[in-house]
């Protein structure tokens, strides 16, 4: 359980610090780092399907605490940015 804690909130944060770094540019990249891992991580529970034993469970597990953070990240920074804009267009 600590496991999938630990890889939630560090892929969080470090998504999180690359999108804000790409924010800064207004670049598109901001949205686009964070889906790619979202796609990754599902891509590692679909493979969890095809593996056997405890191992297949554990890559699940690993994918699915890398796609929970991979989401947080996203919501955030969209969010965030959203609020952004909304701040600039109010004044």
């Amino acid at each position: 359980m600590s496991n999938f804690l630990i890889i939630s909130i560090i892929t969080a944060i470090l998504l999180l610090g690359i999108s804000f770094v790409f924010s800064k540019k207004k670049s598109s990249m901001r949205y686009i780092i964070p889906l790619i891992v979202t796609l990754i991580s599902v891509l590692l529970i679909i493979i969890s399907f095809f593996v056997s034993d405890w191992t297949g469970m554990g890559i699940g597990l690993y994918g699915f605490a890398i796609f929970i953070g991979s989401a947080f990240a996203l919501i955030i920074t969209a969010f965030v940015t959203s609020a952004r804009d909304l701040k600039k267009n109010i004044r």
